[in-house]
């Protein structure tokens, strides 16, 4: 593996990667395959000992990691797809690639939330600061963060705010007079303390 695919793999793991590309509520152990039409759970998304991130359609679709699904997403090469998994992680100099969904901005005008942006903003430094400030282990604050759930919004610690059906459509925050706010404006959600 070249050490701009490592490094891609790194800041753009396989969930991540899902979520920027519209597919996020298929970025699970046992989820819908988002490759053909189906009506059981066939797919998943795994990682493995070593910390290396995993699909498998079990009817047959396909399988493999992240340069994989996006050439079967994307109908490419092998070659385009890890071209195109490189640019989209932002490594070798490249401006990381916004999420190319077929989502557009809502009523209101605002585009879609980056929650995986947020997400790939909590650095290891904001690790060991939540877990002094909360009490808790810095490896309980890296699964959490290993599993999509905190995140930087506007410099701030942040938690998704999902709707019915998985997708992060808010983000919780604490300011630091100790208010709680959502963005987008107007999305309900439960204040954090």
């Amino acid at each position: 593996m070249s050490g701009d695919v490592r490094e891609a793999k790194r800041k753009l793991p396989l969930p991540t990667l899902m979520y920027r590309l519209g597919l996020g509520q298929h970025a699970k152990k046992s989820a819908r395959c988002p490759f053909h039409d189906d009506k059981h759970n066939s797919f998943s998304v795994w990682r493995n000992d070593t910390g290396l991130w995993f699909f498998k359609c079990h009817t047959g679709c396909g399988e493999g990691d992240e340069i994989t699904f996006l050439e079967k997403n994307r109908n490419v090469s092998n070659s385009d797809a890890t071209k195109l998994f490189v640019e989209l992680a932002g490594v070798s100099g490249a401006r990381p690639v916004q999420a190319f969904t077929h989502e557009r901005s809502d009523k209101t005008g605002q585009t879609p939330l980056d929650w995986p942006a947020c997400v790939d903003a909590f650095t290891d430094k904001h690790v060991e600061h939540v877990a002094k400030w909360r009490g808790f282990s810095p490896e309980f604050v890296r699964e959490f963060r290993d599993a999509r759930l905190i995140g930087i919004f506007n410099g701030l610690v942040a938690f998704p705010v999902h709707d019915r059906a998985g997708k992060v459509v808010a983000v919780h925050y604490r300011l630091k007079d100790a208010h709680g706010a959502t963005i987008p404006q107007g999305r309900r959600c439960v204040r954090l303390s």
